[in-house]
């Protein structure tokens, strides 16, 4: 007669997906950052979110996408590009939001837009 010893099955945990998200804190406490609908979802109803267009990417005439950030710096139809799929567009509005969050690529004589994209108030 034989017998089978068999191995405890290990609990299956939920899959975690891992990625960055870049928050920046301004000098009046308020949090800015791009939106992210799963940190969306973590932090609404825990802190006064607010969300604002930043740009748009909208397909041109001859079939490439452009980029409009206009929404964000306050000025009408401010293209930074046009891309030849729509992929590459979103990727390149989102490095340029985020940069421009940071003041990297803001326009000195226009002013900074100090409304963000998502803002939450610290306690003081």
């Amino acid at each position: 007669m034989s017998t089978t010893t068999s191995k405890p099955t290990p609990a299956k945990r939920p899959a975690t997906v891992e990625k960055e998200v870049e928050v920046i804190v301004q000098t009046d406490g308020s949090v800015v950052m791009v939106h992210d609908d799963d940190l969306f979802r973590l932090l609404y109803g825990v802190f006064d979110l607010r969300t604002q267009r930043a740009g748009k990417v909208e397909p041109t005439a001859d079939g490439r996408w452009g980029v409009d950030v206009g929404p964000l710096t306050g000025r009408p139809e401010q293209q930074i590009g046009v891309f030849a799929r729509r992929d590459q567009a979103l990727c390149e509005e989102g490095a340029w939001v985020r940069e421009f969050l940071r003041g990297e690529n803001a326009d000195p004589s226009a002013g900074r837009l100090e409304v963000p994209l998502l803002q939450q108030q610290l306690p003081g």
